[in-house]
């Protein structure tokens, strides 16, 4: 439409002078190349493009711009306001067109980088045995930063469960989506019902483990009517926190509703009620052992020291140990390489 009509054109241009893209390297080429090729000709829209082409993460993104063919004036970001010397000097070697130097205050500290060829190797005893020794820090303070979730899943024991969650394209009750964000996201994110029940059932648990009845009892479905209902509360939830461990995703939910500890969600009986509708997935996610969501739950908490924190800028963290394994990414990147040269 944008190549095709010119009126949509002076619209865009009459409504949005400027446009402004943050993290450019990752827009679809697409639609990039409209914005640019199109849109950036054929009107006086001035655009600014803020990224960094060496942080592409998507595969069909449009990376690296070329600064001549589309008429944009490069403006270097020299100046590092954020890192410490010794980051910005790895930085400075992993990069042939940019070298940057600190500016502001002056930040130390101590930058390592280790080598292990070894697929099956035991990070967390080489964080005790090796990094904390040379670094001189206490492990529990140290942030364990993964590219990929999926590594973090793996170490932490609910791989099953993830890889579940992240087949992509697939249909949920008559859309597509992406079902990895649906579990690991927050619960303003998250549209599963199957996850929101499972991240209720784990919190229920967790307010009776800290003691913190009144939260609870809001929680629970369970009446509560004289002695002998919370001498049997509590039975049940001792009982829950017994079988946890040893019984399946579909074994849970219905100790759970059995017994009135939550209510079966509606979304979650239209599954039940309905054949039809019992997918692979559906019955994949029931037969996983339910250990690997409380794996998972007590990972992706705050509390946690593994992250993949893609969001965050890291001033937050004081000691942070990046894990990078190729086999994370399959067959886009290879960090072997890149550490060689």
């Amino acid at each position: 439409m944008l190549k095709n009509y010119d009126n949509l054109l002076k619209l865009i241009q009459d409504m949005y002078p400027v446009i402004f893209i943050d993290e450019y390297q990752d827009t679809n080429q697409d639609i990039a190349q409209v914005l640019l090729g199109t849109v950036k000709l054929k009107t006086s829209i001035l655009f600014g493009l803020f990224g960094d082409y060496g942080q592409q993460i998507y595969n069909k993104s449009i990376g690296k711009i070329d600064s001549d063919k589309y008429a944009i004036k490069k403006i270097p970001k020299d100046d590092n306001y954020r890192c410490s010397v010794e980051v910005i000097n790895l930085l400075n070697k992993f990069r042939s067109e940019i070298q940057q130097t600190p500016t502001g205050k002056e930040k130390h500290g101590k930058c390592l980088c280790y080598y292990v060829n070894n697929t099956d190797l035991d990070t967390e005893k080489y964080l005790y045995e090796t990094i904390c020794h040379d670094f001189g820090v206490d492990e529990k303070i140290i942030k364990r930063l993964y590219l990929v979730t999926k590594s973090i899943a793996k170490r932490n024991g609910y791989l099953e469960l993830h890889n579940l969650y992240d087949e992509e394209n697939k249909q949920v009750e008559g859309r597509k989506a992406k079902r990895k964000d649906q579990l690991l996201k927050n619960k303003d994110n998250r549209d599963c019902p199957f996850a929101n029940h499972l991240f209720d059932i784990e919190e229920l648990v967790e307010f009776y483990k800290t003691q913190n009845i009144q939260k609870l009892l809001k929680k629970t479905a369970y009446g509560l009517y004289n002695i002998a209902d919370k001498i049997k509360l509590r039975d049940l939830m001792d009982k829950l926190i017994e079988i946890s461990t040893k019984m399946t995703i579909g074994e849970i939910y219905r100790f759970v509703w059995d017994n009135g500890l939550l209510e079966q969600p509606g979304k979650i009986k239209r599954f039940y009620d309905d054949e039809t509708l019992q997918d692979d997935f559906y019955n994949n996610l029931l037969n996983l052992p339910y250990i690997q969501f409380i794996n998972l739950y007590y990972t992706v908490k705050k509390t946690s020291p593994f992250s993949t924190d893609h969001g965050t800028k890291g001033a937050e963290f004081n000691n942070v140990v990046c894990f990078v394994d190729d086999a994370d990414w399959s067959n886009s990147y290879n960090f072997a390489l890149m550490m060689e040269k």
